[in-house]
Parts: C-alpha cells; sequence; structure tokens
C-alpha cells in the first residue's frame, strides 16, 4: 500500500457521537459470509497482518506510533471501508479519518465529544462507503489522538483542530476492513450503480454581484465543469456566512464542495449571506431580507446560460438553514434541499424552553465578528465589509433578553411555521445530542412536510450524520431530483433512526406518533420515581445559586439539586420527546429557569441521555413573562430534547431537577438564585415510548462513527 509515513495532521471536524460499545466488538463485529474479496488484492504495508474475514478483508496493524497519515486503495469488490483505532492508554481519545484525496471531502469524520457525559476514551470507528468515487478509489486515511484524556470536553462540542503536539502515544491496533456487502438500509432501496460518477474536470471560476430586491450586491461564485462544448448544468449552491476565513487561503472557497459536485456534472455557486464575506447589506441572521435573499439567488442562477433551470441547495448549520429559507418561499427551480442541524425555529434555537441558552451571546456576538472581518486590502473594500453586520445593534441584547419572550423577530424567523409551504424535496440530518442547533427543531417540521422527504437522526452532534451512508445519500438526493436520474428514492423509508447500541429502526416519521406515554411520578420523601404517584408525595428544596462559582459555598446552606430514581422493571424504550410537569414554588426570586437531565445508568456508567429547561415566568406560554409572586404555587412545563434510548430491564433511569447556571450546556444567562420547593403531588415526567420490536440490528450501510465509553 501507498503512503505509509509518520505526519501531523490537522482536521476541521465537528463533535460527532453514536453510542458506547466495546474494543472486541468494535474489531469483531462481522455480516453475511462472503467471499467477494480476495486478500491478495489488498496491498499493505510489510509489518501489516492481512486476513479473511466473514465481511471480506481485514488489514490489522498494531503498536502503530501516532499520529499517521495513510493512502488507501479501494478495492473494487468492496462497498465499504471501515477504521477501527484502539489505544494503548484507554483514557485516551483516537481519532481515525476518511477522506477522498483528492476532493479532500469527508467520507466520514471523527467523534471528538462524548455522548453527553460518557468519557471520551478508548476506541473510535470511522465508516464510509465506496459507491460514490467508483472502483479503485484513492483515500486518504488519518489516525489522531488527543494528547490528554482531558483535551475533547462534552462543553466543547465544536473542536477546530487535533492536539499539534507530536506526543499522541501509540495505537494498539488499527484495523481496516474492506468490506463486500454494505448494500443493506437505505441504500438497499436506491440504485448505486446511477449514482453520478467523478469524470469532469473542474473548470473556470468566475465572480458575480447578484442585486437583491433592496438594491444590496450579493457576492456569488460560480464554477462549472471544463467542458470542451458549453453545456447547461444542474446545480448546487450553499449560501453562507463562513466564506471570510476560507479566502485567506484560496479566493475559491469550499473548494471540497466544488471538487465534489464539478467533477460530477454539476455547476456549484457559493454565495454569501447578507452582511458577511463580500455581500453587503445589513445582517440579520435569518431575517425576512435575507430569506428573500435566498429565493433570489435561485430565480438568478436558473437564469444563467450555465444553468438546466434545477437548483438544489445544501450546508451544515447556518448553511443548512439557508435552504429551508428558500425552500419555504419555493422558488421556480429549487428541486431538492440536503438541511444539515439547520435552524428551524430561531425561538428555539436561542430559548430552548424559554430559557437563554447556548445562542444567547455565541451567535449574535459571533455572527458579527465574522460580519465585522474584512475581506480585502482596498480601504473602500474594508470600510464597507466592517460596515456590515451593525445595522441592528439590538441582536445582542435581543438573544440576552432574560424575559425571553417569543414576538414577531422570532415568528418571522420560524420556518416550521411553513412547512406547507415547500415543494422542493427534502432530506433532513439531525443529532439528538446538538447542544448547539437542538433536536427540538424537527419538532412541528418533519413530520408535517408533504413532499419526498428522508430523515437521518442518532447519536450524533453538530455535524453531518454520523453514519456510513451519510455522503452517498446526500449526492444520491441531488442525483434523483437535481440531476433527474431515478435512483430508487421515492422507495425509501421517510425516517432512518438510530437509537443507543446496536438498535435502528425506518419509519414514515419522527418523532414517531405511535409513540404511547409513560409516566413516573415522584416520591420526593424516598427520592424515587413511581409507576403510581406515592401518598403524598413529599417536598423537597433546591437552592438556586444563579451562578455555578456559588455552589461549593451553596451546597453548606443546602441541596443545588434533587435526584431521583427507579430501577426498572422492564425495557423502556423512549422515542420522542419526554416532558417533566414540575409543581413548584419559588421563594427569594419572581423568577428562575429550572433544569433537568435524564440519565441512565447501567452499572458501568452514567450516561446522560436527554437535558432539557424552564423560565417559570413563562409557565402560561412563551408568548408573555409574568413574574411570580410571592408564594405563588405554579405547574410548568419542562420540555426535553427529543431523541430514542433503551434502558434495559434492570437499569436505573435518574432524573436531576436543577437551577440553571451560566455554565450548563453553554448557557450564558444564569436564572436569578432563589429557594425552588418542588412538590411531589403536581410533578410527573412523561415518556415516549415503543413497544417490543420496535428495533432491529443496524445495517452494515448505516454503521456508525462510535466511541467507547
Amino acid at each position: 500500500m501507498r503512503g505509509w509515513r509518520l505526519a501531523t495532521l490537522t482536521v476541521l471536524a465537528l463533535a460527532a457521537l453514536a453510542g458506547c460499545i466495546g474494543t472486541d466488538e468494535v474489531l469483531d463485529r462481522q455480516s453475511a459470509a462472503t467471499d467477494a474479496l480476495d486478500p491478495t488484492d489488498v496491498e499493505a504495508p510489510d509489518e501489516a497482518e492481512i486476513e479473511e474475514t466473514e465481511e471480506g478483508v481485514r488489514v490489522l496493524l498494531e503498536a502503530v506510533e501516532l499520529p499517521i497519515e495513510h493512502e488507501i486503495q479501494v478495492p473494487e469488490d468492496a462497498e465499504m471501508v471501515r477504521v477501527t483505532a484502539h489505544h494503548a492508554d484507554e483514557d485516551r481519545a483516537i481519532f481515525p479519518v476518511l477522506e477522498h484525496a483528492d476532493t479532500g471531502h469527508h467520507r466520514c469524520y471523527p467523534s471528538i465529544a462524548e455522548a453527553w457525559n460518557v468519557g471520551v476514551n478508548g476506541t473510535t470507528t470511522c465508516a464510509a462507503l465506496t459507491a460514490l468515487d467508483g472502483d479503485n478509489a484513492t483515500w486518504k486515511l488519518s489516525v489522531n489522538a488527543a494528547t490528554t484524556s482531558t483535551d475533547f470536553l462534552v462543553s466543547t462540542p465544536v473542536v477546530s483542530a487535533f492536539p499539534q503536539s507530536s506526543d499522541q502515544g501509540v495505537a494498539e491496533r488499527v484495523a481496516i476492513d474492506f468490506v463486500a456487502d454494505a448494500d443493506d438500509g437505505l441504500v438497499d432501496e436506491i440504485d448505486t450503480e446511477a449514482l453520478s460518477e467523478p469524470h469532469h474536470e473542474v473548470g473556470d471560476t468566475s465572480f458575480h454581484e447578484v442585486e437583491s430586491h433592496d438594491g444590496s450586491q450579493l457576492w456569488v461564485q460560480v464554477t462549472t465543469p471544463a467542458d470542451d462544448a458549453h453545456e447547461a448544468y444542474p446545480t448546487v449552491m450553499v449560501s453562507t456566512p463562513y466564506t471570510t476565513g476560507d479566502r485567506q487561503t484560496s479566493e475559491r472557497v469550499y473548494e471540497d464542495y466544488v471538487k465534489e459536485f464539478v467533477q460530477r456534472g454539476y455547476a456549484v455557486v457559493i454565495a454569501d449571506v447578507r452582511g458577511f464575506g463580500r455581500s453587503d447589506g445589513c445582517m440579520e441572521v435569518w431575517g425576512p431580507n435575507e430569506q428573500a435573499d435566498q429565493a433570489e439567488l435561485v430565480d438568478w442562477i436558473t437564469d444563467q446560460d450555465f444553468s438546466d433551470g434545477k437548483v438544489g441547495m445544501t450546508g451544515v448549520s447556518y448553511p443548512g438553514t439557508t435552504p429551508i429559507q428558500a425552500a419555504v418561499q419555493a422558488p421556480e427551480g429549487l428541486e431538492a434541499v440536503v438541511s444539515i442541524a439547520g435552524v428551524l425555529n430561531a425561538y428555539k434555537d436561542w430559548h430552548f424552553g424559554g430559557v437563554p441558552n447556548g445562542e444567547s451571546i455565541g451567535s449574535p456576538i459571533g455572527y458579527q465578528t465574522i460580519g465585522l472581518t474584512a475581506t480585502g486590502e482596498d480601504p473602500i473594500e474594508r470600510a464597507t465589509d466592517q460596515a456590515n453586520g451593525v445595522c441592528d445593534p439590538s441582536l445582542v441584547a435581543r438573544a440576552n433578553d432574560p424575559r425571553a419572550v417569543h414576538d414577531e423577530f422570532y415568528e418571522v424567523r420560524n420556518f416550521t411555521a411553513r412547512a406547507d409551504e415547500v415543494e422542493a424535496a427534502v432530506m433532513v440530518e439531525h443529532g439528538y445530542n446538538d447542544v448547539n442547533v437542538k433536536s427540538a427543531m424537527q419538532l412541528d417540521w418533519f413530520n408535517d412536510l408533504d413532499v419526498p422527504k428522508v430523515g437521518m437522526f442518532g447519536n450524533w452532534h453538530h455535524q453531518w450524520a454520523a453514519r456510513a451512508d451519510e455522503v452517498t445519500m446526500r449526492v444520491a438526493w441531488m442525483d434523483q431530483f437535481v440531476k433527474g436520474e431515478n435512483l430508487g428514492l421515492a422507495n425509501a423509508s421517510t425516517a432512518s433512526v438510530t437509537a443507543n447500541g446496536d438498535r435502528y429502526r425506518e419509519t414514515n416519521a419522527w418523532p414517531d406518533p405511535a409513540a404511547e406515554p409513560q409516566g413516573f411520578a415522584p416520591d420526593l420523601d424516598e427520592r424515587s420515581l413511581q409507576a403510581e404517584p406515592a401518598e403524598g408525595s413529599g417536598e423537597a428544596q433546591i437552592l438556586l445559586t444563579g451562578t455555578s462559582n456559588a455552589e461549593p459555598l451553596a451546597r453548606a446552606a443546602g441541596e443545588t439539586s434533587i435526584e431521583l430514581s427507579t430501577t426498572l422493571n422492564e425495557t423502556v424504550r423512549v422515542a420522542g420527546q419526554p416532558y417533566l410537569s414540575l409543581d413548584v414554588t419559588l421563594e427569594g426570586a419572581e423568577n428562575a429557569y429550572v433544569g433537568a437531565d435524564l440519565l441512565h445508568d447501567d452499572g458501568d456508567h452514567v450516561q446522560r441521555v436527554t437535558f432539557g429547561w424552564t423560565n417559570l415566568a413563562h409557565r402560561g406560554s412563551h408568548d408573555s413573562y409574568e413574574p411570580l409572586q410571592p408564594g405563588e404555587r405554579v405547574t410548568v412545563p419542562l420540555p426535553f430534547l427529543p431523541g430514542e434510548h433503551v434502558f434495559e430491564e434492570g437499569d436505573e433511569l435518574r432524573l436531576v431537577v436543577q437551577g440553571v447556571t451560566e455554565e450548563d450546556w453553554f448557557k450564558y444567562r444564569p436564572g436569578q438564585p432563589g429557594q425552588l420547593v418542588l412538590h411531589g403531588e403536581g410533578t410527573q415526567l412523561t415518556l415516549s415510548t415503543l413497544d417490543e420490536g420496535a428495533y432491529e440490528a443496524t445495517p452494515t450501510s448505516a454503521t456508525p462513527t462510535q466511541l467507547s465509553g
């Protein structure tokens, strides 16, 4: 095999995770027997062992000094490549990455944060299907490790790069599996032979200014294939605020998207969102003018000579939001969108549960910082760039408003209310563990879409779906609905869902309306959860510090949290959004933010399943702020983030209730200090649950990026 060498590799990465499994299980998991792959077709260094497995062929390296970089020549009959790396120090995190050697486009990303509070350590798997790149493609494998076990923390879900230290230790094992049969799951329902192939050369890139409805000039980059005869192409557009940094190294930005799609016969358009990069106008963060821009950009593309009149949009996070902005306006020519971790409801993003949280300072200040960054040397251009983004100084104040009231500002940015206006085919990817753009975004959206749609939902963070078929499905979506190739996606299941462990299901909706409520009532005297309310149910007092820095002193004066638990006498399959109804009295303050965590203790470790918050002054609705009166007893709903998780019989389910502080999950606006009296009588936890038989084993093609706990 070519390219074995030690190297330091910086990889841009987003936090991801899909479950916890042990080292031996990762390395030894095998599927149906096959002899389609011949070990003699696989090249490997002298020090590697090559062996046949039931899945195909494995290349095994032992005691490898990190970091490493390696080029993989994918064998002709391999349908998937899976790399599992195990660090010699089980307390050290290790991260394999697979990417296309030419485009640099990811084939899979590593996990770089734990699932809520499961530790980062030991073993990671990175897997990807080979269907996109044809026979004998070259992929680049890199394996890095965290310098210490604390380099990657759950409170930092977006990590820009791996540690630059050369002291990354030794990989005890790196197993490269070439899997012969991986056409199950979602890809079993599509014709992978009909996928577009990277046969085109990348042609010239041109730059344009597109005049928007209010006269603002939007900066647009266009790249087409280098064909001898001019053709009209289907177009993939990314509309993004994140081009300024890329232009420090290259005039053409988003090079990986350009190469990925242009080589497959698409034109690729990268547009700067107004107020960012080289587009002028005022930064609005999903506002009405920005929304109108997205439809106008689609119209502009369809009028150009390079366009065949069909457009698809894609992106992650903010660039995963702009496709939705366009889709709810249904411009002619917009055929498909792929929205990955996109914001569908700005209120839930900035004020989930009515609590100013992770986006309260981070988004407005971060976006304005990007908008203020100059992109050129010309003094007039620099002055124009620096004027962008400061037109609405209320953005920061609004996002930090402790009243957190839902008003017209947020309603204009609520795309879930316009789901019935969408006409384009929609593909959605969203992780339950995304603390940035939370999974609550999908409520009142995915199930309300009446168009061709596919959703991938599972245990990953703010990034692409952490599963082997993600890139293949994304390109297939564009090929069918934008390029017009019939890949059979009309047969695909609507929602493809993974849960903890080796659990998977395909269904027609997510969250699943077939889930049934299951209630648990607290016995505050016994600090337990019961299937039926206990007589009296008791009371408990929780000291709300308002700040995490006060907690050490506060603990001497009273409890800062209450933990309730039950040992389950049956398997509980949580699917959808849990709710906690709180019966409380607040003393010493007119309002407070209350948080709750749902935990799973399987005897080996404790894992956070989901969390939620509530604003007590929003007990009626998020439309008004109603301070509590002294001694007033109120019942308040506390929503959790939706997801799917299975508790086995004999496992312990725990509920922790506490005040919200500024350090909880990127929340910068602490609640007021005070004393919360929790009344057991009117408090109840309600889980949405599925029946036995809901899950099957995860298909090989949906092999998740995995991290051991």
